[in-house]
């Protein structure tokens, strides 16, 4: 007989149960500690795990944009397995104690959850504090091992809640980046712009100079009549400037949109998808595709009162422009009978013209310069604030793998290497130069492996090309193109704020030396990742046949052991082919399917001494081999 176990302070899947399909009539009762689930090819393991997770939500399938193979075999799996209509029912118990009743109907996007009392709730379980689970199926675990999001996924989970927090901070900062180097870029451009007209003003000044009429050689008549005329341009280069202002508006308020548009695209990344908030992402992405025909019709509202607004200010200059006309005639006219002056006056009024637009343009680029410096400033203090959530989210990670080296160590060692995952930084750079005519690949893959990206970006704002041709060991001639194709462009500042994620190192003890996840055999991999899994944890932990590719002397040493541990404190559910799961893990609950080619039913279900002919005849071993485990290693 089995001791008393404690009871696990840990969310529990209590039963899942099935109305039409191939399973149809299936009730599975799971137990708080280890289940297994046997039987032979296609008896229905495998679409029950996917079961749980169909019934569980959305946010619990792969994403679609990074895996839509496998989101597309899942989705076939429940529809040959469950059909349109039929129904999957999960009862499911909270850390707390909450018991909910969660159902789904085959071919429904969205399920139904009820609490005890049959009230409806709207709840979301992946990422959240209410219940939540892992859910592994076949080959994920080996997969994730040579994926570096996948083993950064792995060890996040074991502070995920601090980990969102400073995830969520670092996508601000990121939205406040985007919009400030969106804003940088646009001063910057119609500061060169600017710059190029009033770089004629001191010459014009001293040209006026030397054509200015001395005191008393004007008449009052044309004095007053030039005067009036000043005033009249003025007031149509006030008007001109105000209609000049409102295209610019209605031009950087559609750029707006547009920018606005990308926003989700460039910041719910796949890395984003690959965390516990998942379906809290995808949901949020949603609202944001749903906001924008708002956002879409209010910016056409917007566009169209400018519009009344540009028109009213063109009929206003029309206006000025027909008094500054007949103006201008009385003027000709009265300059005709003083044809000594005539010349002068007529060069010097339009130079004066001149002088005042661009002074006009001179005060308008200082503002625009002052508001560059306040924009840099800010820049800088986003890029360090993006930095330091960095470091802080690197420190908890290094945090989470010295746990884990003394939860596991000496036969697996992890390490965090911060920001060395550079494949963003890579993709950007490679399509910024493109258009560059030179051959780049080369020069792309020295600048990501020597130079950060907000190095890269004082280099090339500041036009350093000795120093960046050193670094880079190309010609001058070469490194004058890199800052000529970066410079004041939207891709220089999306590079400089790119984000490098850190890389989990996870090695295995092979011999007297360590092997990282990477050179591993996929049996290896398997071997590393899992006991990773099997730790503690208040979510259960489902895995679709964890002993794939491990050989039974691991299955022995490690993995048995870590369920044992385990199983104390969360629940644990299991596919397995492998006998030595339930029997030397002493499972508590087994549960037997059979099919007769057309419907899979539960035909025996309890612990390993109830169900032990059925585990001798479906796994592999035979009585002898049973009976000779359970003298060798216990229950």
């Amino acid at each position: 007989m089995k001791g008393k176990q404690q009871k696990p302070s840990s969310h529990r899947i209590r039963s899942l149960a099935v109305s039409g399909g191939f399973l149809n009539g299936a009730s599975l009762q799971f137990d708080d500690h280890l289940n297994c689930i046997i039987g032979g090819r296609g008896t229905g393991k495998t679409t029950v795990i996917e079961f749980i997770r169909f019934a569980l939500g959305a946010g619990f399938m792969p994403d679609t944009r990074f895996e839509p193979k496998k989101v597309g075999d899942l989705k076939k799996l429940i529809e040959a397995n469950l059909g349109t209509g039929n129904v999957v029912t999960l009862e499911i118990e909270s850390q707390s104690g909450l018991k909910y009743t969660v159902k789904r109907k085959g071919g429904d996007e969205a399920n139904q959850v009820k609490d005890e009392s049959g009230s409806v709730k709207q709840l979301c379980f992946r990422g959240s504090q209410v219940f939540d689970v892992e859910i592994y199926s076949q080959n994920d675990i080996e997969n994730m091992a040579s994926d570096p999001l996948g083993l950064l996924q792995i060890i996040d989970k074991f502070k995920e809640e601090v980990l969102n927090e400073v995830g969520k901070k670092v996508s601000e900062v990121r939205r406040g980046l985007d919009a400030n180097g969106s804003e940088l870029l646009t001063i910057r451009s119609q500061l060169a712009a600017l710059e190029d007209e009033i770089s004629e003003l001191d010459g014009i000044r001293e040209r006026l100079k030397a054509l200015t009429v001395e005191a008393g050689d004007d008449p009052e008549e044309v004095a007053k009549q030039g005067a009036k005329i000043q005033a009249l341009d003025k007031e149509k280069q006030a008007v001109s400037r105000l209609i000049d202002e409102i295209n610019r508006s209605d031009s950087d308020l559609k750029r707006w949109l547009q920018d606005f548009e990308q926003i989700a695209p460039t910041t719910l990344t796949r890395t984003a998808f690959t965390g516990p908030n998942r379906s809290l992402l995808e949901d949020l992405q949603k609202a944001f595709s749903a906001s924008l025909p708002e956002f879409r019709e209010g910016i056409k509202w917007i566009s169209g009162q400018m519009a009344a607004l540009r028109q009213e200010a063109e009929q206003a200059s029309q206006k000025i422009e027909s008094s500054s006309l007949i103006l201008q005639e009385e003027y000709d006219a009265l300059l005709a009978h003083h044809q000594d002056l005539r010349g002068k006056v007529q060069e010097r009024d339009r130079l004066q013209k001149m002088f005042d637009d661009l002074s006009v343009k001179q005060d308008r680029h200082k503002d625009l310069k002052e508001r560059e410096v306040e924009i840099s400033a800010k820049r800088r203090e986003l890029l360090k604030e993006q930095s330091e959530l960095c470091d802080k989210r690197y420190g908890i990670r290094k945090g989470i793998a010295e746990f884990l080296n003394g939860q596991l160590g000496p036969m697996i060692r992890i390490q965090i290497v911060p920001m060395d995952n550079p494949e963003e930084y890579q993709g950007l750079l490679n399509e910024a130069m493109k258009r560059s005519g030179m051959q780049y690949a080369r020069v792309v893959e020295r600048i990501i492996q020597r130079i950060p990206p907000p190095e890269l970006a004082r280099l090339i704002q500041n036009g350093q090309a000795d120093e960046l041709s050193e670094q880079l060991e190309i010609d001058r001639e070469r490194a004058n193109k890199i800052i000529a194709q970066l410079l004041n462009s939207r891709d220089l500042f999306t590079i400089e704020a790119v984000e490098l994620y850190d890389r989990p190192v996870i090695e295995l003890k092979d011999g007297a030396s360590y092997k990282s996840a990477e050179s591993l055999s996929t049996g290896q991999k398997c071997t590393t990742i899992l006991p990773i899994l099997l730790l503690e944890s208040v979510k259960p932990l489902i895995i679709d046949q964890p002993e794939d590719n491990l050989d039974n002397a691991f299955v022995y040493d490690t993995v048995v052991k870590s369920i044992r541990s385990s199983k104390q404190t969360r629940q644990l559910i299991f596919v397995t082919h492998n006998p030595n799961i339930p029997v030397l893990g002493d499972a508590e609950k087994v549960i037997v399917l059979h099919s007769d080619g057309q419907q899979g039913q539960v035909v025996a279900e309890g612990d390993v001494d109830t169900v032990k002919e059925q585990i001798e005849t479906i796994l592999e071993g035979g009585r002898d081999a049973f009976e000779e485990r359970r003298r060798r290693y216990g229950r």
